[in-house]
């Protein structure tokens, strides 16, 4: 499943995405699988995140533990601050062409921001996702004279659902194609849905395509994939 999230972020215009769902629902999870996949073509991939990990996150119950070999094309960061999170992301337009990364990740964004409330918050959060945008952006445009000439830097960030934290339509105007992880109350407890949608602005107004990628549930182990077709929601 996560190669199928893979690909439609491939046909995204810009190499952006955004995985949006509440707090212990596997986001981590899924951003690193994805990561893992780029890793192992043999690209450089770089990850920030707030919360330092002890080990490496959990990733599919039917997916091996990742090489040693693929490992050493992953990067992750620990910035203690908003204010150094910033510095590191404008620092990219100082690295070596040939160490950038093909994939810059941010996990759970909005705990940079958290300590901030209202209009401070929000203008925060903007701030980071700005300089985020510009330095995929950069990345992609230095590549273009380097050995990975034709290779985009592709942005993949993700952001919890709190009654503290941003609203997830503030996110919009960086991240029109969004992989929503909803739980499924239904069937229980430990159990999501990921619901990929993408927005988009023609001459008639807004429109947005919604597809259903699948749904897992939380193990210790990992995350253990149901059988699901893809289903488009008007």
């Amino acid at each position: 499943m996560e190669t199928r999230l893979f690909q439609e972020l491939e046909r995204c215009k810009y190499h952006h995405l955004l995985i949006h769902g509440p707090p212990k629902s596997g986001r981590t999870s899924l951003l690193f699988q994805l990561l893992l996949n780029v890793a192992r073509q043999g690209k450089r991939v770089l990850m920030y995140s707030f919360t330092q990990f002890d080990r490496l996150p959990l990733l599919d119950c039917d997916s091996a533990q990742p090489a040693v070999h693929t490992l050493k094309y992953v990067t992750i960061m620990y910035p203690s601050s908003a204010d150094e999170l910033l510095r590191l992301l404008a620092c990219m337009h100082t690295e070596d062409k040939e160490l950038l990364p093909c994939l810059i990740a941010i996990d759970d964004v909005e705990s940079f921001v958290l300590h901030k409330q209202g209009h401070e918050q929000l203008a925060l959060l903007a701030k980071i996702l700005s300089y985020a945008v510009d330095a995929a952006e950069f990345v992609s445009t230095a590549k273009a004279g380097s050995r990975d000439r034709g290779v985009d830097c592709n942005l993949l960030v993700t952001a919890a659902t709190r009654p503290s934290g941003p609203a997830p339509s503030v996110y919009g105007h960086w991240f029109p194609f969004t992989a929503h992880i909803q739980e499924m109350a239904a069937s229980g407890s430990n159990k999501f849905q990921v619901v990929w949608s993408k927005s988009f602005t023609d001459t008639i107004g807004h429109e947005s395509t919604t597809i259903q990628l699948g749904s897992y549930s939380l193990h210790p182990d990992g995350l253990l994939w149901d059988q699901s077709h893809d289903q488009r929601v008007p």
